[in-house]
């Protein structure tokens, strides 16, 4: 057993971790609950009302005319209680860390459902560990202040742990943000994209 290995054993004994869903103990998530979360085999347009199929994560044809956003990814609907609860206690308080864990599972399992690769990678399945070409992963930053309140940027921890899975490289200081903004989660939509506008350099 090495150093990490045994840190990590005495860090259990001492903070065990409880599943955020059902409290069972062993991991903040326990493969019961994550069995509860289904996770997508299609690719959806992001603006439609009612759901509609597209291919390599492009805006409908319909939505395209006023949309510009193409090649948008999700993995599980963000109504999902579990991810729901997921996410709000990896962003906000009490901060859990380690959940960045089973939410990048979430996107991996994803990858595996549709069976290949963003548009323009072709590459074996993520399941055979495959190499993406060309594509690297690149974190969106937190302003100073939020990153000490915080004490990690929880967009990296994701992007470490498909790094590490995907066999992708990771930039953390391609973009800065240059002024701290209000959460996201307390703005109404058109609110939301004011609030981001201009903010990354």
């Amino acid at each position: 057993m090495n150093l990490s290995s045994i840190k990590e054993f005495i860090l259990d004994i001492l903070f065990p971790k409880f599943c955020i869903n059902c409290s069972k103990e062993g991991s903040y998530l326990c493969q019961d609950c994550f069995s509860l979360i289904d996770i997508s085999e299609r690719q959806y347009c992001p603006f439609c009302f009612q759901p509609r199929v597209v291919l390599d994560g492009k805006t409908c044809s319909f939505c395209r005319r006023s949309k510009k956003l193409i090649g948008l990814y999700s993995a599980t609907s963000y109504n999902n209680f579990i991810v729901k609860k997921m996410i709000n206690q990896f962003k906000y308080e009490p901060y859990i860390k380690e959940l960045s864990k089973p939410l990048s599972f979430l996107i991996i399992h994803y990858l595996i459902n549709l069976n290949k690769m963003p548009a323009c990678i072709a590459t074996q399945s993520v399941a055979g560990g495959s190499n993406f070409f060309d594509f690297v992963l690149v974190s969106i930053p937190l302003h100073k202040k939020k990153l000490k309140q915080r004490g990690f940027n929880q967009a990296e921890e994701i992007a470490k742990e498909l790094s590490e899975n995907l066999k992708l490289p990771v930039f953390n200081d391609i973009l800065i943000k240059t002024k701290q903004t209000p959460a996201q989660v307390k703005l109404e939509k058109e609110e939301r994209e004011k609030n981001i506008r201009g903010v990354f350099l």
